[in-house]
């Protein structure tokens, strides 16, 4: 298919923003522009910048806050009837608010609500929002071996 006098024209302007990307914050890339049509990649790189700019002026936060600071009891005043229900709340809330929990084993309800609740919500992360973007983390990053009693009700997400 033959380029347009458009899509050449796009071809130029994402060399320069992509040069301008790499100057100014040091990204790196590694596509090509056959990969997609120019206008997409075009809007690709805008989207890059935005992030860029919002990475470099955003603070911190914990995970609660960015989440909205959700209702949350603590795992022993959820009484075991309703922990996969309390679970399954929680997870639907944190998703809601661009942010996804992924279970990459079986783990049991009480403890899948225990390491959100306790560990997650604690911890850091940069302030930053972007429609499209989620925060994603994965429980075997924080336990990458575990064992646990037998008899827990499993939970997977």
């Amino acid at each position: 298919m033959a380029d347009t006098q458009q899509d050449r024209i796009q071809r130029a302007l994402n060399e320069q923003k992509r040069r301008e990307l790499e100057e100014k914050y040091g990204a790196r890339f590694s596509f090509n522009d056959a990969d997609a049509p120019p206008e997409v990649i075009g809007e690709w790189l805008q989207t890059v910048e935005e992030f860029e700019r919002r990475f470099q002026a955003a603070g911190k936060t914990t995970v609660r806050a960015y989440a909205g600071n959700p209702e949350a009891p603590l795992p022993s005043a959820v009484p075991p009837a309703f922990m996969v229900a309390e679970l399954r709340r929680l997870l639907e809330h944190l998703s809601a608010h661009a942010i996804a929990v992924h279970f990459d084993r079986t783990v049991p309800a009480r403890e899948a609500y225990r390491f959100i609740v306790e560990e997650l919500f604690e911890m850091e992360i940069d302030d930053v929002h972007l429609d499209g973007m989620t925060h994603n983390f994965v429980y075997g990053d924080f336990h990458p071996i575990e064992s646990f009693p037998r008899g827990e009700r499993p939970f997977t997400s």
